[in-house]
């Protein structure tokens, strides 16, 4: 039985969607779907049934995939402990609206690397990649820095969301948002907010500033307020959560124009763009297509 394939169908497990995670892995959703076959086989039980127009994880799947984690990092020790080769880390500076969900799907695709994360804001990110302190960073908010690059590898989109569109059709002046306590200085577009919005063209109402997302988030899931927010990051919520405290976005004010941001890798000039750049890259650009 190839390692491989249970890496495999261990991302598939998270994602429940084969195409989004052979995007992921780096093949053909026809590739994927004929390994995890050759998996069953070798297993001789299903792991994914036909469910409509996607698949469903089997409870037998669903059984395999809470042992793997404990699997691979065993693993992972008898290979150090063989080969005797010791383990490098890549160290990551983002922030939580990456940090939250891809560092799972991240780590298993490398699995022969500890992952180190730092969570920082822009500016403080920039600074730690200048200073050896992380390897690569990622952001939206880019600030330009002498000797460091930033390759553009995807655009988002955000949205306005509450649960159950609470707040549609409101003036966004009147609708109560959760928002970053933390300010952002010197960026080069004028936002003064970690979430993105043009405070400077559209006044809102900021009536709970939070240091978590995590706490923005179950504030807006319990129809308290409305956030600002990746629209994949409100599809990713959502797969976690009830049916009553799912997040409904609502529309833009009529003047404001769809808010979408392009997402950048910042690595020092002159840094090779290995293997690693690319999975990192990959990750990202699946998780930002997904949406609601």
């Amino acid at each position: 039985m190839e390692t491989n394939r249970l890496k495999q169908f261990y991302i598939l497990a998270q994602t429940e969607n084969l195409r989004e995670a052979a995007t992921i892995i780096g093949i053909s959703h026809s590739g994927l779907s004929k390994s995890i076959k050759v998996l069953e086989r070798e297993l001789s039980n299903e792991l994914i049934v036909q469910q409509g127009r996607g698949i469903k994880i089997t409870e037998y799947g669903q059984d395999l995939s809470l042992k793997l984690p404990a699997f691979f990092e065993s693993l992972k020790l008898i290979t150090n402990e063989t080969e005797q080769i010791s383990l490098k880390s890549l160290k990551i500076a983002t922030f939580e609206v990456f940090s939250t969900y891809f560092m799972t799907l991240l780590k298993e695709m490398m699995i022969d690397r500890e992952l180190e994360l730092h969570e920082a804001l822009p500016g403080k990110m920039e600074d730690l990649v200048s200073k050896r302190v992380v390897d690569i960073a990622i952001t939206y908010e880019p600030i330009p820095t002498r000797g460091l690059e930033f390759l553009k590898i995807t655009t988002l989109e955000a949205g306005i969301y509450s649960a159950n569109k609470k707040f549609q059709n409101h003036e966004v002046s009147t609708i109560p948002f959760a928002v970053p306590r933390t300010p952002l200085d010197s960026i080069p577009t004028g936002v003064k907010g970690l979430d993105g919005w043009p405070e400077d063209k559209f006044p809102r109402f900021k009536k709970y500033r939070v240091d978590m997302l995590e706490t923005a988030l179950q504030l807006a899931s319990s129809g308290d307020c409305a956030v600002f927010i990746p629209k994949f990051l409100a599809s990713l919520r959502n797969k976690q959560s009830k049916e009553k405290f799912k997040l409904q976005e609502i529309d833009l004010p009529k003047k404001m124009k769809k808010a979408k941001h392009d997402v950048y890798l910042i690595k020092r000039s002159g840094q090779e763009e290995n293997i690693e750049f690319k999975k990192i890259a990959r990750v990202i650009r699946s998780l930002c297509s997904l949406n609601d």
